[in-house]
């Protein structure tokens, strides 16, 4: 007799276990989290840390973290205060939700990516800790700034900043800037295609919202933070638009080169939007 053709495996929502395949698609292979649960990140994170709490490996840099609180959220997923139960140390935990499905190569692609992030060490930069994928969910720890960021505090003073307090933040940025522009990077993608160190990474998306900030008064420190992660990100295809190419930032502090040939802007882009 006739062979029946086999059945296709079903493809399932690795937090609720929902038959997804109508959202992913045919062609989409990975883990995969449905757009029920992408409502609520919040329970996607608690989820992770309840995982890494019962000995997964691959969520060993937040096992023993509580979450404390929201910070904020986004297109992509969204930031927690979490603290370690015995250490009390505190991170920034961010966890970012793929549009499609979060296959092997883009995620190895993704954390690779990262990895020059992790390289960035500097006071007026935001420190990325660790990162991992497990679940279908990327998940970050960086370095927590207690007085949030630039654009919080421009709210309360009604949309703008005094010059006294305006200026040494955005000298601390620039330095932060300076120093990432001529750092010492561990993977870049060279001219013949291969990948090697290098030097130096633009950040292209400058803005209120990604300059960070911890302490108070003069003691107070200015940090630039998000340093490529949305950029990698939609590089790997897994925001679900590439901007590779694309003009991608925040239009009101973009100069008019990074809109032309955004894929290659220099470091004079990110000095034009702190000056925005």
């Amino acid at each position: 007799g006739r062979k029946e053709a086999p059945k296709k495996k079903a493809k399932v929502c690795v937090k609720c276990g929902r038959d997804v395949s109508d959202e992913v698609g045919e062609d989409r292979h990975g883990q995969f989290i449905c757009a029920s649960c992408r409502a609520d990140p919040m329970e996607i994170v608690k989820l992770l840390l309840h995982l890494a709490s019962r000995g997964d490996r691959k969520l060993v840099p937040i096992d023993g973290y509580e979450m404390v609180r929201e910070l904020g959220r986004g297109g992509m997923g969204a930031v927690y205060l979490a603290r370690h139960g015995k250490t009390r140390r505190q991170v920034a935990l961010k966890g970012m939700l793929p549009q499609g499905a979060a296959d092997k190569d883009a995620t190895e692609k993704f954390l690779r990516e990262t990895e020059n992030t992790k390289a960035l060490r500097h006071a007026n930069v935001v420190q990325l800790h660790d990162a991992g994928c497990s679940h279908g969910t990327f998940f970050f720890t960086l370095e927590f700034c207690d007085a949030g960021s630039v654009d919080g505090v421009m709210a309360k003073r009604g949309g703008r900043l005094p010059v006294d307090e305006a200026v040494p933040i955005i000298l601390q940025a620039l330095d932060g800037l300076e120093y990432a522009h001529h750092a010492q990077i561990p993977r870049v993608k060279l001219a013949d295609g291969t990948y090697g160190r290098g030097r130096g990474l633009v950040h292209r998306d400058i803005s209120p919202q990604n300059i960070f900030l911890s302490g108070t008064g003069a003691s107070r420190i200015a940090k630039v933070g998000d340093y490529g992660l949305s950029k990698a990100f939609d590089q790997a295809g897994l925001s679900g638009q590439t901007a590779t190419g694309s003009a991608a930032g925040k239009p009101w502090f973009m100069p008019r080169q990074q809109v032309l040939n955004f894929k290659y802007a220099k470091p004079e882009v990110d000095v034009w939007a702190v000056a925005a």
